[in-house]
């Protein structure tokens, strides 16, 4: 048995899961981007931030997906599916816990969560990297 094999992803028709993972590349590439705009400049050009403060800048952008993503998400399955109705599906944020278990696969075992936990760490590695690089000129 395969650790994805009852995913809901490979419910979706190609064409479904083609659209998905396009959104989830240009949401991760979004929040990555602004990652790496604070991590190089700070909130302004002559502000620049030491690693604590880009591992925060990390662990808020993580926080922010989690909590927001889940309307993008929907609207795009809004598209797909005829008949769903129009509504707020955006809970109450997560907490730290949660994090940390999205962090530790410590979560369900689908491919979402599992993505959730990979962006995390390219955001806390985007921290790391920027960091050594201001440091080495």
């Amino acid at each position: 048995m395969q650790i994805y094999e009852r995913d809901t992803f490979f419910e979706l028709t190609l064409l479904g899961r083609a659209g998905l993972t396009m959104l989830s590349i240009l949401l991760a590439f979004v929040v990555v981007y602004i990652a790496f705009i604070f991590y190089k400049n700070g909130p302004r050009q002559s502000l620049s931030i030491g690693l604590g403060s880009r591992l925060i800048t990390a662990a808020t952008l993580l926080w922010l997906f989690l909590w927001l993503s889940p309307q993008a998400y929907y609207l795009y399955y809004q598209t797909i599916f005829d008949g769903l109705p129009w509504q707020i599906v955006i809970m109450t944020p997560p907490s730290i816990s949660d994090l940390g278990d999205i962090l530790l696969f410590q979560g369900r075992n689908s491919l979402a969560e599992h993505s959730k936990a990979v962006l995390g760490w390219i955001l806390i590695l985007g921290a790391l990297i920027a960091t050594r690089m201001r440091h080495t000129g």
